[in-house]
C-alpha cells in the first residue's frame, strides 16, 4: 500500500470513528484588522487582511460528549 493510500485510510478511519458533538459560534469579537504579507497582492482575489480577536463557542453541558469540556 502507498504511503498516500495509508494517509487517506487513516483520515478516514478518524473521520469514523470520531464521536458527533456540535458547538457553534456564538459570537466572535475583531479586536484589530492589519494588512497580512505587507500587503502583497494574490493575484485576482487581491490583498488579504488578517483578523486578530477572539471566537466565543458554544456547546450544550447536557450533552454526553461534551461533559469533559464543562
Amino acid at each position: 500500500m502507498s504511503r498516500r493510500s495509508l494517509v487517506i485510510a487513516a483520515a478516514a478511519s478518524a473521520l469514523l470513528a470520531a464521536a458527533p458533538a456540535s458547538a457553534r459560534v456564538a459570537r466572535f469579537v475583531v479586536t484589530q484588522v492589519r494588512t497580512f504579507a505587507d500587503g502583497t497582492s494574490f493575484g485576482s482575489v487581491g490583498q488579504y487582511q488578517r483578523l486578530d480577536g477572539t471566537a466565543f463557542f458554544e456547546v450544550d453541558p447536557r450533552d454526553p460528549h461534551d461533559a469533559v469540556i464543562v
